[in-house]
This record gives structure tokens, sequence and C-alpha cells, in this order.
């Protein structure tokens, strides 16, 4: 299985969106290949990803993702251990330099628990590759296919492309079969219309959730949070601390907002929720100006312009 850029002409026939997606469906089509050998056959694209390859190929609207963000179903629920070799695998393989200290849990909230059992049970396991032509690479590993059901906060993160072993990203578009919209989100997404529907994830962690919440409203160029949604997101956070969330994470969290198109109004929300008290020593340092020196020094494998 293979997509090339080397075709003829290519240069002159194609628009730079285009030309984006012939890109990222080379790169992905070796880690199907890969990943093949390990008998995984499906690889999904979700997340601002998913939407953002609908929008190019759809509409010609050039990409600008950060993160990749991909899923892929073990079948079968596994080790940190076992998550660990397949990392070690995709560096060996050459596809990537894993650039995550610790397996990123996969703990949401499912509506028909009880809520003190919420984000106890673990749904698989992720880290972050640093890779030669797509800044980030998310991998995310779920024990089975049921997890992909519970993706996202808004109708519009439930929209997921699958890529079946046998065709690259470009053939699975063209056969919309392999396009998951069950909530009708991608529409929702091209009418800036956020429908939030995931609060039990909000109580369960508010504050990777209302980081989330801000940027997908600054997205859209929807520059007021619904008040309701906004008291919410207040009182969660206010009974959180550092415990709930790691340095890393949070480093992470920032740094994305400080890349970001609308990083003022952004920066503005997570002082009005309390989020940028969480971690006193970060906001002194946003504060002074050597935010991003003290993150080359804590995390160097960090690229501050590609968190």
């Amino acid at each position: 299985m293979q997509v090339s850029l080397k075709s003829a002409n290519i240069l002159e026939n194609y628009s730079e969106a285009q030309l984006q997606l012939l890109s990222i469906a080379e790169e992905l089509t070796k880690f199907q290949n890969y990943f093949h050998e390990v008998e995984i056959d499906n690889m999904y694209i979700i997340g601002g990803a998913a939407r953002s390859i609908l929008d190019a190929y759809y509409y010609d609207e050039v990409l600008s993702i950060r993160d990749l963000d991909t899923a892929l179903v073990l079948g079968h629920e596994a080790s940190e251990d076992e998550i660990w070799s397949l990392a070690a695998k995709t560096q060996a393989w050459g596809l990537g330099v894993n650039i995550s200290p610790e397996l990123r849990k996969k703990n949401w909230a499912h509506p028909e628990d009880n809520p003190q059992f919420w984000g106890k049970k673990n749904y698989g396991f992720g880290f972050h590759l640093r890779t030669k032509n797509i800044p980030i690479v998310s991998l995310s590993f779920y024990f089975t296919d049921h997890a992909l059901k519970m993706l996202g906060l808004f109708t519009f993160d439930t929209t997921i492309i699958r890529i079946p072993f046998g065709k690259n990203l470009i053939e699975t578009l063209e056969s919309e079969d392999c396009i998951i919209d069950p909530m009708n989100g991608y529409s929702n997404w091209r009418q800036k219309r956020p429908i939030f529907f995931k609060n039990i994830e909000l109580k369960r962690d508010p504050i990777k959730a209302s980081f989330r919440i801000i940027r997908s409203y600054a997205k859209l160029n929807s520059f007021t949070l619904p008040q309701d949604l906004l008291q919410t997101m207040k009182s969660e956070i206010s009974f959180s601390s550092q415990v709930d969330i790691d340095e890393f994470e949070y480093t992470r969290c920032i740094l994305k907002v400080l890349n970001d198109k609308h990083c003022s109004w952004e920066m503005e929300q997570l002082l009005s929720t309390g989020l940028l008290e969480l971690y006193p020593a970060i906001k002194q340092k946003l504060k002074q100006g050597n935010f991003y020196q003290w993150v080359n020094a804590t995390y160097p494998f960090l690229d501050v312009k590609n968190p």
C-alpha cells in the first residue's frame, strides 16, 4: 500500500490543501504498514485533526494541525509494559521520537457508572510522537472499539475518520462509509455551533476539560462562553488542585494556548475561570516573561511552538 508525492506534475495540479493531505496520507501509510505487522488493521483520526482533514478535503482549506490525533484498537486489555513496548517499536521503526515521559491513561467518565467510579476505569493508554513531517502524532491505544464512542466534549468531537489497512487517507476520504459521525458533529462544526454534551467529563476532569472548552470556542471564533457552562467550569475548577493534573500536561496545555490564534482571549478565560491559579509558579513565570526559558530548561524535548 503506497501513496507518493512523486506523481508527475503534482506541484502544478494540486492546491496547497491537497498537497498537505497527500503528505499526511504518505506519513500515515508508514504507520499503517507497521501496525499491520502487530495485527492492528484500522487507524482512526479523531478530534480536531479529523475536522481539519475534512475541511481540507471538502472545502480546500489549508490545514493547521499541530497534533494529529489518532486512535488504534487493540482488541484486548493491555498493560503499561505492552504499550511502552509499542512506543519503543514506533521509534525502532523510524516513525518518530516519543516525547511523553509517562503514558496517558484513558480513564473517562462513563454515564452508566456511579459518579464515585468516574475516572477509575481505564480504557487505554496514549503517548506523543514527534515525527519528521507532522509536528506531533498523538497515538491512543484503546482496549476495545467501544471506547471510541466515548470520545469528545462537543458533538463535533465525535466525528472520526477510519482508515482501514489497504487504503490510504485519500482513498478513505473518497469512500464516505469510512467517516463516522453519529451526532452530525461535522455539520455543527461547519455551522459554528458548539454543542456541549459531556457534563460528566467536566465534573471528572475539570482542568483538561476546561482548557479544551476554551480552545474549542476560540477555534470557532465564538468569544462568549454560555453563562451556565462558565459557572460550572469555575465551580469545578475551584475544587481542583495540582494533584489533578501533572506539571508536564499542564505546561503543554498552556503552550497550546500561547500558540493559538486567539491566545489573548483564551488567556483571559484561563484567568477568569481560575485555571491559571493552579500552578502559581507557572503563572509567575508567564508574568515575568521567562516561561519559555523555563520550559526549555525543564522539558528540553518539548517544542514550545508545537507542544
